[in-house]
């Protein structure tokens, strides 16, 4: 994950399952037995149990009045609560544990993107950031779409996707700075999740849509990608650019510089402040430089989706020369 080692126990087959499918891209190809942190590389041990399967009681832990996360005054042990399990993560030791009630109540936009909030506190605790936003690229270089849901991101990226571009995410990317001053996007999960009427655009995601949780109230469905696709998130890419994707309104696509606050502005309020507040302190500064090293656009999409992968080609190029 990321360049960063992470092994997963879990009692509970199909609370395995769940983790494995949208990670499994990321499987490293060697099976060695490892119980502590090597010493040439970052690591990280999560040990999850599903009560069901486990036939073992959780703990009587109360969540905090402030919301459905704790974090310690020193940022060394962050905890995170749902209606239907916790995790408790030790960022120095590099460890979680947790558990849940049932893995059948695991909704599918947490099994899309199974531990998000414990692996984006890990990873930012080893200077990778993750954003709310998708990647897609050509020859290891590319493009950071950013901007609030609804934005066009998917869209953009799956249509790219379709049109033969390498696919690092749609929803959440890692990012990461280099000595260089260079920063390097990292693919974490296989999974998209799309409004019905807009899946129907994309019908090679008609055979993996993931199974609902009956009686839940958010009709998004998820779907996972199939593995060829998959594969390119364990090749990390180099960000050319960063794009803040809106609806036009008009037919035509087209793409024009901004000014690095308004790429801000997109970027950093809803992937720090909205999703992860207790890591909102650690992040703000590292997308300030994001955007202040990388060239900004506004793409602005037009209702023919097949000139979108055309104009993020033009897009490319551009920023290439």
């Amino acid at each position: 994950m990321a360049g960063r080692c992470a092994q997963v126990y879990s009692v509970g087959g199909q609370l395995a399952s769940h983790i494995d499918a949208p990670l499994a891209a990321l499987r490293r190809t060697d099976t060695r037995e490892t119980t502590s942190s090597p010493a040439d590389e970052p690591y990280l041990q999560v040990q999850l149990w599903d009560v069901g399967a486990a036939n073992v009681a959780p703990p009587r832990v109360t969540p905090p009045a402030s919301g459905k996360y704790w974090r310690s005054d020193d940022g060394l042990w962050v905890a995170h609560f749902q209606p239907h399990g916790m995790t408790l993560l030790d960022v120095a030791g590099g460890r979680v544990v947790g558990w849940v009630a049932g893995a059948d109540r695991i909704l599918p936009w947490e099994r899309a993107k199974p531990l998000l909030a414990e692996l984006t506190v890990w990873l930012m605790s080893q200077g990778v950031v993750g954003t709310h936003g998708g990647f897609v690229g050509r020859d290891g270089e590319g493009v950071l779409l950013v901007g609030k849901g609804g934005s066009g991101k998917t869209t953009t990226a799956l249509c790219c996707l379709d049109a033969g571009f390498e696919f690092l995410g749609d929803d959440h990317v890692e990012l990461e700075e280099r000595a260089a001053g260079e920063f390097i996007c990292h693919g974490l999960y296989a999974s998209t999740a799309l409004w019905p009427e807009h899946a129907k655009r994309f019908p090679r995601l008609s055979t993996s849509q993931m199974q609902d949780v009956p009686q839940t109230d958010r009709p998004k469905p998820c779907f996972l990608l199939p593995p060829q696709v998959a594969a390119a998130l364990a090749r990390p890419s180099r960000v050319r650019a960063v794009v803040v994707p809106q609806v036009d309104g008009q037919e035509v696509t087209t793409f024009e510089p901004i000014s690095r606050l308004p790429a801000l502005l997109a970027m950093a309020p809803h992937s720090l402040i909205a999703r992860f507040p207790i890591a909102a302190r650690d992040g703000l500064d590292f997308m300030g430089r994001v955007v202040e090293r990388v060239p900004c656009f506004r793409l602005n999409l037009g209702s023919d989706l097949a000139q979108i992968p055309a104009v993020m080609s033009q897009l490319l190029d551009r920023v290439r020369k």
